[in-house]
């Protein structure tokens, strides 16, 4: 039963969390070109 549940749920979870982690990689890379120029 766990195997039928999950596709539907995750599908769309795992597309926000790449939107997030992207989002969030971009703010990281701006922190730390911030942080490496003087």
């Amino acid at each position: 039963m766990l195997s039928h549940a999950y596709p539907q749920p995750f599908s769309g979870v795992t597309v926000d969390n790449r939107q997030q982690a992207q989002s969030a990689q971009r703010i990281s890379d701006k922190i730390h070109a911030s942080n490496v120029t003087p």
